[in-house]
């Protein structure tokens, strides 16, 4: 039987595979180095769980600005350490936030906001009738709100509006009486040296902490004079206060720091008077309590 004949195979096409490998390793790891540090794919299903934590991904929205605006209705109090926290490693720790003005809840009202598991009202005084009412649905649905220092305390509308009315939150402005006049003005107190005294040592927001902290240790930006709103934290629970030099009068002044308030539907209203990201540490105790899910 005359042999059959013998052929070698065409290694050409394995060899072009081979040569593939590397390029396909690399493509891997960029893409997971983008998914981890940034939020590209978070919003995929399936990637997300991959890349952004899934289930523990904790959805922010910003109404206003973390940090000065130049508006006319910009806040005394912003919060330019939240937002780098929020941009660095708040990502690794499954937290990534959108950031919104508050026109555009004016027509989109709560609907923009049923999805988020943290609502952060800062940057911005001027909220209308409209976006309130937003405001407060989300809140009466069992949504959870961080105020921080004057937002949404002035109605454009409204001249004569002064504070949280319309919204329930634990703080109340305290309107000083001049002459028999109520001043409309938002009162606020420039304060130098500010420690942070921890009123509530059983709250999840102070785990860790000893009786007073000093801002100024951990951010260098925290340093120096604070704007601190003059509140009256009777409707809520205060959980830590503020100690320092007022610079108007030279003598030192406490002042509510973290104010907490639960409404009777199930929502939680978080007060700071100070930039959370000063204390990057409780500001992640926060996240964790107020959205009940594990952060980093």
């Amino acid at each position: 039987m005359a042999d059959l004949p013998y052929y070698f195979q065409d290694e050409s096409g394995t060899k072009k595979l081979e040569g593939l490998v590397p390029l396909i390793i690399l493509v891997l790891i960029a893409l997971v180095l983008v998914g981890k540090t940034t939020d590209v794919f978070c919003g995929i299903p399936g990637l997300d769980a991959v890349f952004c934590g899934g289930g523990n991904l904790i959805n922010i929205a910003v109404i206003g600005s973390l940090e000065d605006s130049g508006l006319e209705s910009a806040t005394l109090v912003n919060a330019p350490e939240l937002r780098a926290y929020l941009d660095g490693p708040g990502r690794a720790c499954n937290m990534q936030y959108t950031q919104y003005s508050p026109d555009d809840l004016t027509w989109a009202k709560d609907s923009l906001l049923k999805n988020f598991d943290l609502i952060i009202l800062a940057g911005d005084r001027d909220y209308t009738r409209p976006v309130r009412t937003a405001v407060e649905s989300y809140l009466n649905s069992g949504g959870k709100i961080i105020i921080i220092g004057d937002a949404a305390t002035k109605d454009p509308e409204d001249a004569l509006y002064n504070g949280w009315g319309h919204i329930s939150s634990p703080v109340v402005l305290v309107n000083r009486v001049s002459d028999g006049k109520v001043n409309d003005g938002i009162p606020y107190v420039e304060m130098q040296d500010a420690v942070l005294r921890i009123t509530d040592l059983e709250n999840p927001l102070n785990v860790g902490y000893m009786l007073s902290s000093n801002l100024s240790e951990t951010n260098t930006s925290c340093k120096g004079v604070m704007n601190v709103i003059d509140v009256n934290p009777d409707k809520g629970n205060t959980i830590d206060i503020l100690s320092g030099i007022d610079l108007l009068t030279g003598k030192r002044k406490t002042l509510p720091a973290i104010v907490e308030q639960t409404s009777v539907f199930g929502g939680t209203v978080y007060y700071f008077s100070f930039d959370p990201g000063c204390m990057p540490n409780m500001w992640i105790s926060a996240v964790q309590e107020i959205t009940g899910k594990q952060t980093c």
